[in-house]
């Protein structure tokens, strides 16, 4: 199998515009991207785990209409509900944490969706936390009860 590399290259630059600014409130510029390469870069978007950023760049463009959009929308909305269910497991952990006595900080993905305007536009799968050192034998305590067993 051979690899047609200027074609690679043009679809990425396909995928850089459209999710050129899709982080922010309102996406700067023009979107120039036709159906047919919409169609073409949004297997590129789906599997990179880029298509709600990418449904969010293209929620209010002529593009809206198309069948690609339909499915990186599909993605937007999993994502969200993705979004609620990962934020209720931290409040729990968090929660089992402090009556363990446990001072705990959250980093990295949970805090970088924070910064964007929808949080189903930075999806992350794990949470990350930070406990001091002398507390390293504890959480295993705290988050071994039955309670704990969907975090």
């Amino acid at each position: 199998m051979s690899l047609d590399l200027p074609h690679a290259f043009n679809r990425g630059k396909l995928v850089a515009a459209t999710l050129a600014g899709s982080w922010r409130q309102r996406p700067t510029g023009l979107l120039n991207i036709s159906e047919l390469q919409l169609n073409e870069i949004t297997p590129l978007l789906y599997n990179s785990g880029a298509g709600a950023l990418g449904w969010w760049r293209l929620r209010q463009t002529d593009l809206v209409a198309t069948e690609s959009a339909r499915l990186l929308q599909q993605v937007y909305r999993l994502q969200a509900l993705q979004s609620v269910q990962h934020e209720k497991k931290i409040e729990k952990v968090f929660r089992l944490l402090r009556e363990s006595l446990i001072d705990a900080i959250l980093l990295k993905e949970w805090v970088a969706a924070k910064h964007y305007p929808d949080h189903a536009l930075r999806s992350y799968g794990d949470i990350d936390i930070y406990i001091r050192p002398q507390h390293f034998k504890h959480p295993k305590e705290a988050l071994s009860s039955p309670e704990a067993s969907d975090c």
